[in-house]
């Protein structure tokens, strides 16, 4: 009985452990594009606020949404210091796309939600006719 507790103890922690260890293995198994593309989708998950762009977009309207397509995001040059080139292009590539991404997405929710209140209010503030 001790026999089978133990095959079942290791076995169990076989699989947690690499379920645990995996994601290290794969992190440390990745190209440099992928590690410069991970990274920087990473940091503009925490530099771009999603709801900024989406009060911007909700009072801004259509102007919020051009800007975010003509305005070209600013790459922290701090992230970029002692890179490779090739990590560095893909680094940039990424953060600017998926900045891009974010802010629109955001400005767009703004603008729809903006654009959804001002209907519904002008039609309920309508003088009714008798």
């Amino acid at each position: 009985m001790k026999m089978k507790k133990a095959i079942a103890f290791l076995t169990l922690l076989i699989l947690l452990s690499t379920t645990l260890l995996y994601p290290i293995a794969t992190y440390a198994q990745m190209t440099e594009a992928q590690q410069a593309e991970a990274d920087a989708r990473r940091d503009v998950s925490q530099d771009v606020s999603a709801i900024t762009w989406g009060i911007s977009g909700f009072f801004c309207s259509v102007c919020a949404i051009a800007y975010v397509y003509i305005d070209k995001p600013q790459v922290p040059a701090s992230r970029l210091v002692g890179k490779s080139a090739e990590y560095v292009a893909f680094y940039t590539d990424t953060y600017n796309r998926e900045t891009k991404k974010k802010r629109g997405q955001a400005a767009l929710i703004g603008c729809l939600a903006g654009s959804i209140l001002s209907t519904i209010s002008f039609y309920l503030s309508e003088p009714v006719e008798e």
